[in-house]
Order: structure tokens, then sequence, then C-alpha cells
């Protein structure tokens, strides 16, 4: 199935009741191009100029800027950075917690 006929099933079927969610999001949805239908196409994809424009005020664009700077900070002085909850709360209790990232379930636990 290419992303044409995906979209096309997508448009003729999302009045369903259980699609309710996609129909509601339809607006949002981008098609590309990538050379494989692999996971790996993803950074390919997301790689793109074109798509980095498109995606430029989303949530998403935030997190991967947020990523780049804790990656350049962690390169420049990688003990500023801080793993653990005890670590973290420490740091926190010290007001030195400027960016605080969580994994989903971390996030979910708490």
């Amino acid at each position: 199935m290419t992303k044409d006929d995906l979209f096309k099933y997508i448009n003729e079927n999302c009045s369903k009741e259980e699609f309710r969610t996609i129909r509601d999001n339809r607006s949002k949805i981008l098609l590309t191009h990538s050379s494989s239908g692999q996971k790996q196409a993803l950074s390919e994809i997301l790689e793109d100029d074109n798509m980095k424009l498109q995606l430029s005020d989303t949530k998403y664009a935030l997190e991967v800027k947020t990523l780049q700077m804790f990656y350049r900070m962690l390169s420049l002085d990688p003990l500023r950075a801080c793993y653990g909850y005890d670590h973290v709360l420490k740091a926190s209790e010290q007001g030195a917690v400027d960016t605080l990232m969580m994994t989903d379930s971390l996030f979910r636990y708490v």
C-alpha cells in the first residue's frame, strides 16, 4: 500500500465512528516520500528540509530543539546533566533545573 492509497482509504472510511480521531485530525496528515517503509525511514523524512518547515510550529519541533540543546550541553559540559530520581530531586531543590526531560514510562509511573 502506498501513501496515496492509504490517504484515499482514510478519506473514504473516516466517516465511520471508529475512525473519529483520524477524521478530526485529517488536516494534520502530511504526505511525503521515503526510500523505504522501514522504521529507519522516519529519520530520513524528519531530516527533509520541507518536512522540517511543515513541522516547525509543532510540539515535535520544540522537543527536537530541546534534545539538540541537551546533546550540545552534554558534549561541552557532561557534569551538568543529572540522571536518576535522587540526583534530579537534589538539583531541583537547589534551583539547578532549567529543563526536565522524562521518559514516557517514568512519567506514567509518577
